[in-house]
């Protein structure tokens, strides 16, 4: 039997990054992230005092101002100036590559060694930056996948993984929806109601007999609503299905309450699922094996075709 292919949309997601963001204020590690390079020209925008309702001090007890920042280094980077480079911080020539490819581990590490103290105010701002406004420091970093690995998913920190979410749009047979709705932690399903939507056959079944057009728009609808796609399996289940109509018509039962029984298990169904990282991995784990019902290994597939390309790095998946 051929069945028709589930499908999967994604609505919205999370940034994978609101993870990591989760992880470090665990392990009180903020600075660990991998800043981005443009941060460094935008590092006196992000001194402005006005910016903030207190004053800002450095770790020695002085007021960090604007316009006396790093303007030599923002001159660097502006210009990527290997001479300037190598007579401002003593490097090898090889340095100047880590500003080109924006390695900002090793701008950090050279930015600590060349200027201890403008280091410590940086790390200052962001922490200020941080507590008044994250949405801000959201932006600032780039994820860093390895680290979500190696702590949510190896070391099984997988709280961290709450935190992303993704909402799908998801189309499937009835025999799927009892598979997933056996997926109850971390998901949150809104599925089209069999029982409030059923009068459309009800009132095509009605007038069936009216006319040929009226016949064929009726099977038109049932086909279109089976979960399986080989004419004979078609044609059987909609006899069928007439058949329970004319049954229940004629002992006065023609009623959604009624209706909804008779439908087969492949029944067309569709929903809005928004579903947690840990659920998704838990869900990718069960039923994308072998041993799962095929039509909801499926669906999983489809789902895993529209994440995110750092969500199928961080899972290390292939579509």
């Amino acid at each position: 039997m051929n069945r028709r292919k589930p499908s999967a949309y994604l609505i919205n997601s999370t940034e994978l990054k609101i993870a990591e963001l989760s992880a470090r204020a665990c392990y009180d590690s903020i600075h660990g992230v991998n800043f981005k390079v443009n941060m460094f020209f935008n590092y006196d925008y992000y001194c402005l005092p006005e910016l903030y309702e207190d004053t800002i001090v450095d770790s020695s007890g002085d007021t960090i101002l604007a316009g006396c920042k790093i303007n030599e280094l923002q001159h660097l980077l502006v210009t990527i100036d290997n001479d300037l480079m190598l007579e401002e911080f003593g490097g090898l020539p090889k340095d100047a590559d880590m500003w080109i490819k924006g390695d900002s581990k090793a701008i950090l590490a050279r930015f600590k060694n060349s200027n201890p103290k403008e280091y410590d105010n940086f790390l200052i701002i962001m922490d200020k930056i941080y507590e008044l406004e994250p949405i801000d420091f959201m932006g600032m970093f780039d994820t860093n996948i390895n680290f979500l690995r190696k702590y949510g998913i190896t070391k099984g920190h997988e709280s961290i993984l709450e935190h992303v979410k993704f909402t799908f749009r998801l189309k499937m047979p009835r025999n799927v929806l009892q598979q997933l709705s056996r997926h109850r932690v971390g998901i949150s399903p809104s599925v089209k109601s069999t029982r409030y939507t059923i009068n459309n056959m009800i009132n095509k079944y009605k007038v069936m007999n009216d006319s040929v057009t009226n016949y064929d728009s009726f099977i038109e609808y049932l086909e279109n609503n089976y979960g399986i796609i080989d004419k004979v399996e078609c044609d059987n289940t909609s006899e069928y299905i007439i058949s329970m109509l004319d049954s229940l018509s004629k002992r006065g039962e023609l009623i959604p309450d009624m209706v909804k029984d008779i439908l087969p298990e492949h029944w067309w169904t569709t929903g809005i699922y928004t579903i947690n990282l840990r659920a998704l991995i838990h869900l990718f784990e069960l039923r994308d094996s072998k041993s799962a019902f095929k039509p909801i290994r499926d669906l999983v597939r489809e789902i895993s075709n529209v994440l995110p390309d750092e969500i199928l790095t961080l899972l290390e998946r292939k579509n």
